[in-house]
């Protein structure tokens, strides 16, 4: 127990940092696991927001007028490299996981923001029920229950906090 707290508060300036440099969107992704899910901020906030701080940075790198050159430019993009070279990353192990996570997570900021045309650094609480990113299972699902789920209805309550 003593270890992992020492774990966390190293890891504490780390997650305010990438917290911060997240769009909104993202941001309300992480609260509502941060609201809903008890153990989730001393047991997968690390590896979520790593993987979603991740999938911002590739949306950014990837952009392009529709879907297909966004895919391609994903597949072009020498991640691995990336990691490698960040201020953070290159810190962490990250995992296969992650790393695919991020590429899913991007791909539906992608989505909302040019096919649902939503202003993912400032979305309306009415834009999050129908938001791709929102509606994702979180990172470690593959790997054990999604938190959260079935998520329509978490979003919902999400949003009736702050209307």
């Amino acid at each position: 127990m003593k270890k992992q707290e020492e774990v966390l508060k190293n890891q504490k300036a780390d997650i305010n940092k990438m917290f911060a440099l997240l769009p909104k969107l993202l941001q309300h992704r992480i609260e509502l696991f941060r609201k809903f899910s008890p153990d989730f901020q001393s047991e997968d906030e690390f590896y979520e927001l790593t993987a979603v701080f991740l999938a911002n940075k590739i949306y950014h790198h990837c952009k392009a007028k529709d879907i297909n050159d966004f895919a391609s430019n994903v597949d072009r993009f020498d991640i691995e490299k990336y990691i490698k070279n960040h201020w953070l990353f290159s810190k962490i192990d990250m995992t296969f996981n992650q790393v695919e996570f991020a590429k899913c997570i991007a791909t539906s900021l992608f989505r909302d923001a040019v096919e649902q045309k939503m202003d993912i650094g400032n979305p309306e609480f009415s834009e999050l029920q129908n938001s791709l990113t929102m509606k994702m299972p979180d990172a470690l699902s593959p790997l054990r229950s999604p938190l959260c789920w079935p998520r329509e209805g978490y979003i919902k309550e999400y949003i009736r906090l702050f209307i």
